[in-house]
């Protein structure tokens, strides 16, 4: 793979920002029950509220697809149609993006469900927990990149395809990682200034920058 050029990022992200800004918004209204049932979970203390941020994840799926789809396009300076890619990546990726969901929400009340039992009755093992969370998510946000890319891309993936395209970058998987391990941080803790982040469009500018290093193959002098 060439050495990236960061004008020639530049470049493409400047042609590609309203486009990515618009694609933002979709992805977020398709996340927005998940998100808004987890902060109710967490005001009201219900674990109804949980299981029903579980659930909207399952719908959710395909719509995590779509995004990652067409920025990866944007990022490989792939042509569309600006109008109808998400809606038709979504339709397209309709049945992975479920199973997709239903796995993620499966996840969240696995990791969810004993950190928060275990902070509400103050345990002793609430830090081992936590710690164990936080991998667990690092783990899933150094290989995120790559395995929804894979699902978008392949029609026919195999186990040997998904592997080498998790762990093909290496090192750099894990610093993307933390990158977005920090995201799910500031969201936990500054949920105003999240908010206001995500509604400008810095969640598809990160996963730009991101596909753009992974797949793009560099201008031709580097």
């Amino acid at each position: 793979m060439k050495r990236k050029s960061i004008s020639h990022w530049w470049s493409i992200l400047a042609d590609e920002l309203g486009w990515l800004w618009v694609n933002n918004l979709l992805y977020l209204l398709c996340i927005a029950p998940s998100v808004i049932c987890g902060f109710l979970f967490f005001y009201f203390h219900a674990y109804v509220f949980l299981v029903l941020a579980a659930v909207a994840f399952v719908p959710a799926g395909p719509g995590i697809l779509a995004i990652q789809k067409t920025i990866l396009d944007a990022a490989a300076e792939e042509p569309k149609m600006v109008r109808d890619q998400f809606f038709a990546a979504y339709r397209k990726n309709i049945r992975k993006g479920i199973i997709l969901g239903f796995a993620l929400a499966v996840v969240l009340i696995l990791i969810g469900m004993p950190v928060y039992f275990a902070l509400s009755i103050n345990s002793p093992l609430l830090g081992m927990m936590v710690f164990a969370c936080c991998m667990s998510l690092l783990l899933w946000y150094s290989s995120s990149s790559q395995l929804l890319s894979g699902l978008c891309t392949h029609k026919n993936l195999t186990w040997e395809k998904l592997l080498h395209e998790i762990f093909g970058p290496g090192i750099i998987s894990v610093i993307f990682g933390l990158v977005k391990l920090a995201w799910v941080f500031l969201c936990l803790f500054v949920p105003v200034l999240a908010i206001s982040c995500a509604l400008a469009g810095i969640p598809a500018l990160i996963r730009f920058a991101i596909l753009y290093y992974l797949y793009n193959p560099g201008d031709a002098n580097g």
